[in-house]
């Protein structure tokens, strides 16, 4: 059983069989304390406002001037490295952007999350995307990037206010694969100008 105690500060503690003093919690009338039963998992007291990680690929893949065809993967698969603030993390995918160099695009496109590396997929650019049954339990879900705005020098694809909810079993990062719905042809064969996606993290 542990024994009471009080601190240089006048707070009343229970010193556990193995040494430990904690601080006791007053539950009844009688004023009997218990000991803080477990401890936190982790020294994360929490934000106010919440937090916000913006993830992006450290590199992007080419892409082609061959014209693609609807369900064609747009380059290879990418990490969104540290998109989760810790190992097997959950949070929300407010925002997607995809921005390409060709400009007064209107084709649609759509985005395929993984919360693991999709290794035995075929995604290559401008050949159809064919997500192998051992990754589809990998599978997030798609995101369409349906706002599309001409940017005179490019055309930017967006998706915005997601609050898609993403639990990861391990690691960081959540990987993307990027398909086409319709037909284009693009102008250079370094398209991919930028992939980002806003998370909001526990």
């Amino acid at each position: 059983m542990p024994t009471e105690t009080q601190s240089v500060t006048g707070q009343r503690l229970l010193v556990r069989s193995d040494g430990r003093a904690v601080p006791a919690v007053v539950i009844d009338a009688n004023s009997d304390p218990l000991p803080i039963v477990g401890g936190a998992s982790e020294a994360h007291l929490g934000e106010v406002g919440g937090r916000i990680i913006r993830s992006a690929p450290a590199s992007l893949p080419a892409t082609s001037t061959t014209a693609y065809a609807s369900g064609d993967a747009l380059g290879a698969k990418m990490p969104l490295a540290g998109a989760l603030r810790v190992a097997g993390g959950s949070g929300y995918l407010q925002d997607l952007t995809v921005a390409l160099k060709t400009a007064g695009l209107t084709a649609a496109l759509d985005a395929i999350l993984f919360r693991a590396d999709p290794a035995a997929s075929t995604i290559t650019d401008n050949a159809a995307l064919a997500v192998a049954a051992a990754d589809l339990d990998k599978v997030i879900g798609a995101v369409s990037l349906t706002r599309i705005t001409s940017l005179g020098g490019g055309t930017l694809y967006e998706a915005n206010q997601l609050a898609r909810s993403i639990k990861l079993s391990s690691g960081q990062d959540i990987w993307l694969a990027l398909v086409w719905r319709a037909a284009p042809t693009l102008g250079t064969a370094a398209d991919l100008a930028a992939v980002s996606a806003n998370i909001a993290v526990d």
